[in-house]
């Protein structure tokens, strides 16, 4: 290990998983395995990012025993089985579908705080098919760098307890290309929120927006309930409070998008939008959002 926790990890992949939120059944090996062990939560160095995941284990984390190791050490338990890992993860996944021709090589990354576990020799021979659960993080916006999404980690914490919380009491079953849609499915039976609470965006975040549909005049024919953009500090105030009133719209962009809604007095992700391609919000990303 190289006291990095964003490993980069080259393979060859002819398909696009579409490896979101949680990829395996409840009876599935690796979710049982997962389930029976000690999750150990990947301390980085980076002083507020530790600080705050050791907050959200202690405050949210409920599906397992979890302890702590320093990425230093990983290698040195990343074999045992009694054990799972929960750490940031940049996946360099190369595509190849004609490997006999110059120039059909194209690279695409995955950035994520992923759970993987225990039993391979060393976390560099990990690949994304090994997450049994994932929570993106926004490479191609604010989040380039892992740490930058400290400021959410109770959210990511607490979604990443809930949706294991809902496929072991619906046993929800399926592989990767079936289960995180189903999972999708019972996060979004909580949106109804969204009729009573006021909908937060940060207006900041200017790149990530499609054409004009930042503006107030524009949104709001997409978007039908109460909402109101603010400045970045304004959005992370509310973000961080417990206030009953608000929701916050987080769009997060690694190799897809995702468009996700947490609710600030309890924490919980209660909408998950995901498009394969993208990088800017757009109105049918909106639109979806107050489908019921």
């Amino acid at each position: 290990m190289r006291n990095l926790v964003i490993l980069f990890l080259l393979f060859l992949l002819t398909i696009n998983l579409n490896a979101q939120i949680v990829n395996c059944g409840y009876n599935s090996n690796d979710f049982e395995q997962m389930m029976e062990s000690t999750m150990m939560m990947v301390l980085t160095g980076k002083t507020e990012y530790d600080q705050k995941l050791l907050e959200a284990a202690s405050n949210y984390w409920t599906v397992t025993p979890f302890d702590t190791i320093s990425v230093g050490n990983l290698n040195s338990v990343i074999h045992d089985e009694s054990r799972s890992f929960l750490l940031p993860i940049l996946f360099s996944v190369t595509f190849d579908f004609d490997i006999s021709k110059a120039g059909n090589e194209y690279t695409k990354l995955k950035s994520w705080i992923s759970i993987i576990n225990g039993g391979k020799k060393e976390i560099e021979k990990y690949s994304d098919n090994d997450a049994v659960a994932i929570a993106p993080i926004s490479l191609y916006s604010d989040e380039a760098e892992f740490e930058h999404c400290a400021y959410r980690l109770e959210y990511v914490i607490k979604g990443l307890n809930d949706i294991i919380e809902i496929v072991k009491q619906k046993k929800l079953t399926g592989g990767p290309l079936k289960m995180p849609f189903k999972v999708m499915t019972q996060i979004n039976k909580n949106k109804r929120a969204i009729r009573k609470k006021t909908l937060v965006i940060n207006g900041d975040l200017k790149n990530v927006w499609g054409k004009e549909i930042i503006s107030n005049d524009v949104f709001k024919k997409f978007y039908k309930y109460k909402y109101k953009i603010v400045s970045e500090s304004e959005f992370s105030e509310i973000l961080n409070s417990d206030s009953e009133e608000y929701l916050c719209l987080m769009p997060i962009f690694e190799v897809n998008k995702h468009t996700l809604i947490y609710e600030t007095s309890s924490k919980k992700t209660i909408y998950y939008g995901w498009s394969m391609q993208g990088l800017t919000i757009k109105k049918k990303d909106i639109k979806k959002i107050t489908e019921f």
